[in-house]
Order: structure tokens, then C-alpha cells, then sequence
């Protein structure tokens, strides 16, 4: 028998008393063994606050009114120089030709109503409507002013044979007629208007049928009647 033994374990208990036993645990236990804590320190989220005096609400931008102008010549040139050649041709290809309607415009001497139809146009058909000197050789069939009467008649009949008119159906048969005496229809507006029942049908039905600027005066002359 061994008598030293028990002295080993009597020394190794009272070593024992004077330092920290190590705590061993597997690696991904998902327990913190640090003395400090495993807590990481997170920046404080950012907290809508209402807006006080040293703080306002942004305010709005403030637009001012598009300053309207004039179409010149070189505009009439732009946009015809596009029709001819789309909007995404070269720069080389489109000076030439926005040369040469600028140089037709400045020539033929366009008046101020001429150079903006020509200008706010969207297909050759309207510009030859606008300003027939600018398109040689290009023709517009256009109604004559003593068939505007028979155009309001006609419709004022079929509107009546519906039995469904409005109180606004006079004022705007009215406008309908000055406008075909007044704004120069072509002869297609005239034949779509004769197919259509109610004057509240022309600008949906015969909108296509209208060059752009001869639509925009007749709807402006109907946006008026209350």
C-alpha cells in the first residue's frame, strides 16, 4: 500500500483553494463567457421628431408660371426638321433640313398664328393646315363657311330624335357651327361630325379625324360653355 497517497491529495486539495478552476465548454454552445458581457453597444435609431421652431418642415418648392413665347422660325425648323426625320436622328443629318424650313419661314415671312400652328403641329397634315406656303404642293380639303349651318342642323336633329338632350346641348351646337365658320375645318372633321349624334361626342369620336391645333380651338371654345 502506498502511505504517500493521501498526502498528494490533501496538497493538490488546498493548491486548489487559491486559483479559479477554468470553465471549459464546446466551441457554438451559444452561451457568453465573456466577464464583460457578449452585449454589443448599438447607436440609438434615429426617432421622427414633429418639427418645432428651431427645426421647421422643409417647405415646398416654389415654381413660378412657364413664361410662354413665341415660336420663331428656328422652332418651326425644329420641328419640322423631327417630323421628317423622328426625333433621334443625328445632329448632322437634322441641321440641313432644320436650315432649310427655318429659311422658308424667314422667307414666306409666317405670321405670329402661322409659325406657333406650324410649330405646336404633330404630323405634316396639321402644318399644311397651319401654313399651306410652307408645304408647296401639299393640299387640305377645307369646308366652306355656308355648309356650317347645315352641319348644326343636322345635328341638332339627330339629337333630338335621341330625346335624351342636355340643357349645354344649344350652347354647344352654337359653338360647333362658329367654330367650322371661324376655325377652317377640313372636309374629314366635317364628315366625322355628320356620323356622331350628340355635340359631347365630337372631341371622342373625331379628335383623330382634326388636325392638333384646329382640336385644340374647338375644345377650348366648348371648355367655355357653363
Amino acid at each position: 500500500m502506498n502511505r504517500c497517497a493521501p498526502v498528494l491529495l490533501v496538497l493538490a486539495a488546498c493548491g486548489s483553494s487559491h486559483r479559479e478552476v477554468a470553465k471549459l465548454s464546446a466551441p457554438g454552445d451559444g452561451q457568453c463567457h465573456e466577464a464583460g458581457g457578449c452585449e454589443a453597444t448599438l447607436p440609438a435609431e434615429p426617432q421622427f421628431k414633429l418639427p418645432d421652431s428651431d427645426h421647421p418642415a422643409p417647405q415646398d418648392p416654389t415654381l413660378g408660371p412657364i413664361e410662354a413665347r413665341d415660336a420663331t422660325c428656328e422652332d418651326v425648323g425644329v420641328n419640322l426638321a423631327s417630323l421628317d426625320l423622328g426625333n433621334y436622328a443625328e445632329h448632322d443629318k437634322l441641321a440641313p433640313v432644320i436650315a432649310k424650313y427655318r429659311g422658308q419661314c424667314t422667307k414666306l415671312k409666317l405670321t405670329k398664328a402661322e409659325r406657333q400652328c406650324a410649330f405646336e403641329s404633330t404630323d405634316r397634315s396639321s402644318v399644311t393646315w397651319c401654313a399651306p406656303r410652307l408645304m408647296p404642293g401639299a393640299q387640305v380639303a377645307l369646308v366652306d363657311v355656308k355648309e356650317c349651318p347645315e352641319v348644326a342642323k343636322q345635328m341638332r336633329q339627330r339629337s333630338e330624335q335621341a330625346q335624351s338632350g342636355q340643357a349645354t346641348w344649344p350652347k354647344q351646337l352654337a359653338a360647333l357651327q362658329t367654330s367650322c365658320e371661324q376655325d377652317r375645318w377640313t372636309v374629314p372633321f366635317r364628315e366625322c361630325v355628320n356620323s356622331v349624334p350628340f355635340p359631347t361626342y365630337v372631341d371622342a369620336y373625331c379628335g383623330n379625324a382634326a388636325p392638333a391645333p384646329l382640336r385644340k380651338k374647338l375644345q377650348d371654345r366648348l371648355e367655355q360653355i357653363k
